[in-house]
């Protein structure tokens, strides 16, 4: 049985396609994934969530199409440097999480912070959202109608390493996200894990020494190819 990370011959079991269709999807940032040491890795719980939010249909109808990113807004809208919060230095997740809710408030895309915290908390106490590399994607599994009202991502950047992964791995990067429906949030997911998977654009978010240079970096990187 595959373990929590899986490679791209266990995804393509799990999802009963062939290796190039999960190929193709990592490539166009369709499925959560992230590239190590040249080879893509999947984490089986962000997996299961994609699969479950996209399955979601009427018996004896086929599933709709796997999510593209073409109906989230533009790049600069989706990261902005206001919501960007250089040298954090809270040392838990509770902390980091609760900053970032708090500029995604401030930046008027969560209408209910404290709505939208204890969701993000309530995920995040079911399975851990370090993705590797330094890097958390933490994230509410589903909010009330009304919580949410655009797509976003709030940054954070840990002046030392947070534990964070069920391995007692740190995260430097964290990405909080939001979106209003389910199927902007699997789209801001992919989007989120296309960003942080190049190890040139998590230097470059490490060593900013502004807001807007980690904006610029995960914009590039957002608007990249492939």
């Amino acid at each position: 049985m595959a373990g929590e990370i899986m490679t791209v011959q266990e995804v393509a079991n799990y999802l009963k396609v062939n290796d190039r269709t999960v190929y193709r999807l990592a490539q166009e940032g369709r499925i959560p994934g992230a590239k190590l040491g040249g080879q893509w890795r999947f984490k089986r719980s962000i997996l299961d969530e994609w699969l479950a939010l996209s399955m979601r249909h009427l018996p004896g109808l086929p599933p709709p199409p796997l999510p593209t990113l073409d109906e989230l807004p533009p790049a600069k809208e989706i990261i902005s440097p206001d919501r960007i919060l250089l040298s954090l230095d809270s040392q838990d997740k509770t902390g980091v999480i609760t900053s970032l809710v708090k500029a995604l408030a401030q930046g008027n895309a969560v209408n209910s912070a404290g709505a939208f915290l204890e969701a993000t908390l309530e995920r995040e106490g079911l399975l851990s959202t370090y993705i590797g590399d330094g890097v958390a994607l933490p994230h509410p599994r589903r909010v009330s109608q009304g919580v949410v009202s655009r797509s976003c991502l709030a940054v954070g950047v840990a002046t030392k390493g947070i534990p964070w992964g069920a391995g007692g791995e740190s995260a430097r990067i964290v990405a909080l996200s939001c979106a209003p429906t389910e199927a902007l949030h699997l789209k801001l997911l992919a989007l989120a894990s296309k960003v942080f998977r190049e190890t040139h654009t998590r230097e470059t978010i490490l060593s900013a020494q502004i807001p807007g240079e980690v904006a610029e970096a995960c914009i590039l990187a957002a608007q990249a190819e492939g």
